[in-house]
């Protein structure tokens, strides 16, 4: 009997991982949860200079890229001219510019980020129907993708409710690197564009290694170098 209780509860455990491990997977923001993570988690607010401003139940809206937070069970979103960085559970991001980028890869003086954009040519194309006017559709769409001020003063528990109501917000994707602060977004053009005075040396690199601008690890050894040589400099 108690070997059938144990396998019954493993049994249980691994559904239940796999359930949370394919909502995961599956997560699309919408128009009504329009944020990079399918829940609030728990994290670090920290300043430019590494210091913790504030632990709280943390996200990222996609719309803006702003940090939203959790106080006492309202969502708030953090003074960006504050925030340097934040850690959500294993992740780090990185303010530039007003905008969270996840942090894929570092060293002392250079990262490979991650952001994430609403995808503004997508959504003109998005018909959301119950007789609504593609023009019109459209025109909703975009505005709303505008900013996450609707999130703002929202209480959780009522926004949870309602995350997967409304249409789905495209994406998209983009790498970058930064060096010695500077974003730059992973391309030949924009990298060259960036180089200044090391645009000889900076080709002959990609050039020699052939580097990858969908490859965190490529784009990472290019970062580095980029780095060295304006140290060197």
């Amino acid at each position: 009997m108690k070997t059938k209780k144990l396998i019954l509860l493993v049994a249980t455990a691994f559904l239940t991982g796999t359930t949370m491990l394919q909502a995961q997977e599956q997560f699309e923001p919408t128009v009504s949860w329009p944020y990079e993570l399918p829940e609030f988690t728990f994290g670090e607010i920290r300043t430019f200079q590494g210091a913790t401003i504030k632990s709280a139940d943390l996200n990222v809206c996609i719309n803006d890229g702003k940090l939203h937070f959790i106080n006492e069970g309202i969502i708030q979103a953090a003074e960006m001219t504050q925030v340097g960085s934040a850690k959500i559970g294993d992740k780090i991001f990185l303010n530039k510019g007003g905008r969270l980028y996840q942090v894929l890869s570092r060293d002392e003086k250079s990262m490979v980020v991650q952001g994430i954009f609403p995808d503004v040519d997508a959504a003109e194309k998005v018909n959301i129907g119950y007789g609504i006017a593609s023009s019109t559709a459209s025109h909703d769409n975009i505005s709303t993708l505008s900013s996450g001020s609707n999130m703002i003063n929202m209480n959780l528990m009522s926004a949870r409710e309602r995350r997967g109501e409304g249409v789905v917000i495209p994406i998209k994707t983009k790498l970058f690197i930064v060096v010695n602060g500077l974003l730059i977004e992973a391309g030949k053009r924009q990298v060259l564009e960036a180089a200044g005075p090391d645009k000889e040396q900076i080709s002959a690199f990609i050039k020699t290694n052939k580097t990858k601008w969908k490859k965190v690890e490529s784009l990472a050894q290019l970062a580095t170098f980029m780095a060295n040589i304006n140290n060197n400099n």
